[in-house]
């Protein structure tokens, strides 16, 4: 069997634990729960050729012992749903005061059957198509993200040179608009010049006539 042995407890104080095979796993057990952080975690411990997988979660720990070549991510999986299962049977009010193997009779057998069947092959290739296809959509959604980074960079530039073009058509228009001006009011001062020359001529002409008749 892949899972050996799995035990709930609480701090220190075994509730329940099933072993499929026999070893002095109870032991090994009791002193990985020493060792284990009172914040919820999850984490592995390696004892020779097996690995004790540990899930913590207010304040209980949930923990199988598995063979050094097997799958972690099953190994997980398997303790939350456990997890999962406990709060299903409320049991969980039970486990926060229950004393040494309070549970065992009724929860063995859920911690039994879910054993079995996280150990079987054909539920372990199950699990890791699961992981796969959840990797793939991971992996693809990286691969959306990273394409739409590049096209947000694309506008971006397209963004910057239209700025750029509307600054520099800003520049231009004022300086046509001043050159405009400025060629104006050149037009108009010639105007206004050659009508005061005109002006002056006929005046000229005017004071001419009459000096004349007199």
């Amino acid at each position: 069997m892949p899972i050996y042995y799995a035990l709930l407890a609480r701090r220190r104080v075994v509730l329940c634990d099933y072993a499929d095979v026999s070893g002095n796993f109870e032991s090994l057990s009791q002193a990985v729960l020493e060792r284990l952080p009172t914040t919820d975690t999850k984490i592995s411990y390696e004892s020779g050729t097996y690995l004790f997988h540990c899930v913590v979660s207010q304040g209980l720990s949930f923990i199988c012992v598995t063979e050094a070549t097997f799958d972690r991510n099953v190994a997980y999986a398997y303790l939350f749903e456990l997890q999962r299962q406990l709060a299903s049977a409320r049991l969980e009010q039970r486990a926060a005061i229950a004393g040494p193997y309070a549970l065992r009779r009724d929860f063995s057998g859920v911690v039994k059957s879910l054993m079995h069947r996280y150990s079987s092959s054909d539920h372990l290739t199950s699990l890791q198509t699961q992981v796969d296809d959840v990797k793939g959509i991971m992996t693809e959604n990286i691969e959306k993200v990273i394409r739409r980074g590049e096209a947000l960079e694309d506008i971006q530039e397209r963004s910057d040179s239209l700025l750029l073009s509307s600054a520099q058509f800003r520049t231009t228009a004022t300086k046509l608009k001043r050159k405009m001006c400025f060629q104006s009011c050149k037009c108009w001062t010639v105007c206004i010049f050659i009508i005061l020359v005109i002006l002056a001529v006929v005046v000229t002409l005017i004071v001419l006539a009459v000096m004349h008749k007199l």
